[in-house]
């Protein structure tokens, strides 16, 4: 019904929110994924809508759609296209390198924040996603296959102005940081991570407060506005300012790669899954390791 490029354009600018991004990625001009997003829509008499969560397509012929994906999607798969898999910007350049020799399409990495993986892999606009665990909540799991990827500890981080050489003595108490310190999520984090998070966040911050805590002039903070917040070492390399504070909060963050149960048999996603179970030691290590750069 519609050609290999027309569906692409539509899905590549559903999944990377614009047609400039779909067209980086097919290389050809804006105004050519333009075109080929109006035919499908013709085609298929849809319009393109936006929730909370991202871009969907609305369509009397949902059904017709999700089929025509289908036969695109397996067609991609055997002919050698590169495989959708959307990642999480702070550790798609660890996973990316442990999975180098696969032709991989992949999100872009300059703060790109995806809302809605599930339902992009569902409807076939993607092949595979990386998903945090906010991200599984209230879902149903009968039609996906999860591998845990890596378990890394959370810490707590104080950002501050990179133009201030500060280290964590010159900081004070950590304590007094949470008391006093404004609480920040980080703008690239999902927004059921935002949602979920944010509530935990503030019980955490509550319960370390230390009510004995000293509050010696040479300890407390000056007028900097320091804000807080919670990450793993990966996530801090993007964060301005950031100087983890001494504080183990014994609390550990893990993600996932899913896939559509229906794809596991399709021969490169099964050596995708392949490899990167069997580099998960060094996939772990190498986020857990990361420190933050300047």
């Amino acid at each position: 019904m519609i050609s290999l490029d027309e569906l692409e354009a539509l899905d590549l600018a559903l999944w990377l929110r614009t047609g400039q991004a779909a067209g980086h990625v097919m290389h050809c001009n804006q105004s050519t994924v333009s075109r080929r997003i109006r035919r499908v829509l013709e085609v298929f008499n849809g319009k393109i809508c936006r929730d909370d969560r991202g871009l969907y397509v609305q369509s009397e012929c949902d059904d017709l759609l999700i089929m025509e994906r289908q036969i695109h999607q397996l067609h991609r798969l055997g002919s050698n296209g590169r495989i959708r898999v959307n990642l999480p910007v702070w550790s798609s350049r660890q996973i990316l390198d442990l999975l180098a020799e696969h032709e991989i399409c992949s999100n872009p990495e300059d703060n790109f924040c995806c809302d809605n993986p599930l339902q992009l892999l569902r409807s076939h606009v993607i092949d595979a996603c990386v998903v945090t665990p906010t991200q599984m909540l209230g879902e149903s799991s009968d039609d996906l296959v999860q591998i845990d990827l890596y378990s890394v500890p959370i810490h707590l981080y104080c950002l501050i102005d990179r133009t201030v050489d500060l280290g964590t003595d010159v900081l004070g108490d950590p304590m007094e940081l949470v008391a006093t310190g404004g609480l920040a999520l980080a703008s690239f984090l999902p927004l059921s991570c935002k949602r979920s998070s944010q509530q935990r966040f503030k019980k955490l911050v509550a319960g370390l407060r230390c009510p004995q805590a000293r509050h010696h002039a040479d300890h407390r903070p000056a007028e900097r506005n320091h804000r807080l917040t919670f990450a793993t070492p990966v996530m801090a390399r993007l964060l301005p300012g950031a100087i983890q504070l001494r504080h183990d909060l014994q609390w550990p963050y893990s993600e996932r790669l899913v896939v559509l149960r229906s794809l596991v048999d399709q021969p490169r996603i099964h050596r995708l899954i392949s490899d990167i179970t069997s580099r998960l030691g060094v996939l772990s290590q190498t986020l857990a390791a990361t420190e933050v750069v300047a």
